[in-house]
């Protein structure tokens, strides 16, 4: 999970979690890493670290003060995978599902190293207290098995007593070759379905920007376009057609011509962080003019808080995202307007049911290239299994009555 997580973050797409997530929430707090000078060492990276000191740990023969220091470390560990649950639940008041599964399993991990060693050094003093009340082993072994034949021949005229060797208990062990082959596996799993799960076929700027789960429209037009002006209402129509499982992500893309567009632009956005975008979109699309009476009639329409308003236009801050707008769809064809549906480009004012058709099949997953994330997850879990199955063994040990 450690491995999933860095992967997410490192990644410009949103692989396995959306920045409107739990995860998301907690990857954006400041506690998803540790401040170093002029840099930062993301969590997920201590994490797999750490991790794999413990694996190594754990294969390598302790001598018993080493063993003390590698109990200590799984503790000190498993504090702070409390330390950053509770973080998680009282402090960023989300919860990431990769960071909770990680974090739990230091905890659990320190439980083990404080509980199993306890229970280790009780059976290793056990055997060697049964060890020296023996003579030989084999000896010992040989004489139960050697009764137990001569009572069988006797079995009808006599109860065969009870043996003094019962049998061979059975444990199940892992070779040593097989635990390295599977941590591998789990450092390789996560980049293999990354790389190959099923994807939308448009540029990876377009899907950074989906969330998962949803039908993600990405729509880029100008407010003084004709054709963006007729397809903007029909679109919002379908959505709402969709509900809640459509998600709509408008980019506005003024021209440099169309000076009052970048000015509606600019209200929008404003507006958005009034909570008011949609319904002021709504009225700029059916306006008959975009001028300052017009546009300053919508707001006092919407009732929108016009020092706040004034704050967000002086920031500078729609003019980023008006630049960061501009500078996307040139890098993947400059056409307004243009609406990206799941995997589906069109481009130009279509048909209502070119735009319907897109819809049903992001919903379907007909529109993705690249295996399907099922199939790639089950398809570790069997690699996994079968590395378990070839590197078992079984070890006998006498149980003694």
């Amino acid at each position: 999970m450690s491995v999933v997580l860095f992967i997410a973050l490192l990644s410009p797409e949103q692989s396995f979690c959306s920045a409107s997530s739990g995860c998301g929430a907690v990857s954006a707090s400041r506690y998803s890493a540790i401040p170093l000078g002029a840099f930062e060492i993301p969590l997920p990276l201590l994490g797999m670290f750490a991790f794999a000191a413990l694996f190594g740990l754990s294969m390598a023969e302790l001598s018993p003060r080493w063993q003390k220091k590698f109990r200590l470390l799984s503790m000190l560990l498993g504090g702070v995978g409390l330390l950053l649950l509770s973080l998680q639940a009282l402090v960023i008041g989300s919860y990431c599902p990769f960071c909770v599964v990680v974090d739990l399993s230091l905890v659990i991990l320190a439980a083990a190293a404080f509980f199993l060693d306890d229970l280790r050094a009780a059976e290793v003093q056990q055997l060697e207290a049964e060890r020296d009340s023996l003579v030989d082993l084999r000896e010992l072994g040989a004489e139960g098995r050697r009764s137990s034949r001569v009572w069988a021949e006797d079995s009808r005229l006599y109860e065969a007593p009870t043996p003094i060797v019962r049998g061979l208990e059975s444990h199940f062990r892992l070779r040593r070759k097989a635990w390295f082959l599977l941590a591998l596996w789990c450092l390789v799993a996560p980049v293999l379905v990354t790389e190959l799960s099923a994807t939308p076929a448009v540029p990876g700027e377009i899907r950074a920007l989906y969330e998962p789960g949803k039908i993600n429209i990405v729509e880029f037009f100008d407010f003084q376009c004709p054709h963006c002006r007729d397809l903007g209402p029909r679109l919002d129509d379908l959505v709402q057609e969709q509900g809640p499982t459509v998600r709509l992500d408008r980019r506005y893309v003024p021209l440099p011509s169309h000076a009052r567009a970048r000015v509606a632009s600019i209200l929008a956005l404003c507006a958005a962080e009034q909570g008011k975008e949609d319904e002021l979109v709504e009225r700029i699309f059916t306006a008959k003019s975009l001028d300052d009476d017009t546009l300053l009639g919508l707001v006092r329409d919407l009732e929108l808080n016009g020092p706040k308003l004034a704050e967000c236009e002086a920031s500078g801050r729609p003019e980023e995202e008006l630049k960061s707008n501009i500078e996307l769809i040139r890098k993947i064809g400059f056409q307004l307007p243009t609406v990206f549906i799941g995997g589906t480009k069109l481009v130009g004012a279509l048909e209502d049911g070119a735009y319907r058709q897109a819809m049903i099949d992001a919903s379907e997953g007909e529109d993705l290239q690249g295996v399907p994330s099922w199939l790639l997850w089950l398809t570790t879990a069997v690699i996994a299994l079968g590395l378990i199955y070839w590197g078992s063994k079984q070890t006998q040990a006498p149980n003694y009555s």
